[in-house]
């Protein structure tokens, strides 16, 4: 079962770190959720949460406890897979990852990978898609535990094709709340328990 929030408002606050950084709550000045626009976008998260929960399922439960991940992302998607590994897997979950962009994944890290690693693809639209495709041929020849998350997989409903590529970090982002959320469900670990982070001072 999918435990979706429920209002707009709720979701609205999520995407603003609401709880952890209420400075940023300055940024709803001005907003109206009563814009039809605003509420297709909503609807559209809503949508890829329930259209990425079968592989984010099958993902944690096969790769919830592997020793390391890799994260291959490119474009304006790279800082997602560095965000995600850090900041979600390691900071979060307490597992070991490896966040490396497609541009520079073929000066070091091709030589490490092997069949039982698990590699995560994060793919978008934009003009460095041709980057990942390179890295995924790659990766299926040699791992036999590649999960690839692709924008194009998913229906925005009211966007353009042209500005696709745009709202990649929004589509993965949402998409990856639901990875996160069977993770913490597999390793019984709530993604708000921190060993050191907030915890300590430094």
């Amino acid at each position: 079962t999918i435990h979706l929030p429920p209002p707009i408002s709720i979701i609205y606050d999520y995407f603003l770190y609401k709880q952890e950084y209420p400075q940023r709550t300055m940024y709803q000045k001005g907003y109206s959720i009563n814009n039809r626009k605003y509420y297709r976008s909503f609807a559209n998260v809503v949508n890829i949460y329930k259209d990425s929960d079968a592989k984010a399922k099958e993902f944690a439960d096969k790769y919830c406890d592997s020793p390391l991940t890799y994260l291959v992302g490119s474009g304006n998607l790279e800082d997602w897979a560095t965000c995600y590994g850090m900041c979600i897997m390691e900071e979060m979950q307490w597992m070991r990852t490896r966040p490396i962009s497609a541009a520079n994944f073929f000066h070091g890290t091709l030589e490490v990978i092997e069949r039982d690693i698990p590699v995560i693809l994060i793919k978008g639209e934009d003009k460095t898609r041709p980057e990942m495709d390179r890295v995924e041929k790659f990766v299926n020849t040699i791992s036999a535990n590649v999960t690839v998350f692709d924008t194009k997989d998913f229906e925005l409903q009211g966007i353009s094709d042209e500005f696709r590529g745009m709202l990649a970090p929004i589509v993965m982002r949402s998409a990856f709340q639901r990875v996160s959320t069977h993770l913490e469900h597999n390793r019984r670990h709530p993604l708000a328990i921190r060993r050191y982070y907030r915890r300590l001072d430094y």
